[in-house]
């Protein structure tokens, strides 16, 4: 994807074939009904016919690791650390920043 300030971007996308149209050099955010009606499912789609799977932020001394969800989050670590070939020490993780201060705090009503 290029630089973003001191890194540089690189996208991880897999083929998927959704058939909505998306501009030259643009992304576009989709989101599918699931079985259930509560269950939504969010793709991030590219020109090229690709899901946005998440990003590897590369700096000098650090990489890190942006997913949609967890389980995303993980594949991106795993291919990571295989890609390492040494030992590799995670000093940080974050996965509440995304979501909605109520939903993180088990927020609504039960």
């Amino acid at each position: 994807m290029g630089p973003r300030g001191d890194a540089r971007v690189l996208e991880w996308v897999k083929p998927y074939k959704s058939g909505l149209p998306v501009p030259p050099g643009q992304k576009v955010s989709a989101a599918y009904a699931g079985n259930s009606p509560n269950s939504v499912t969010l793709r991030i789609l590219t020109d090229g016919g690709h899901q946005g799977m998440g990003q590897f932020a590369v700096f000098d001394d650090r990489v890190e690791v942006e997913a949609l969800t967890l389980s995303r989050a993980s594949v991106l670590m795993s291919t990571l650390l295989a890609a390492a070939g040494g030992p590799v020490t995670i000093t940080a993780s974050d996965w509440r920043s995304a979501v909605p201060h109520s939903r993180a705090q088990g927020g609504g009503s039960k």
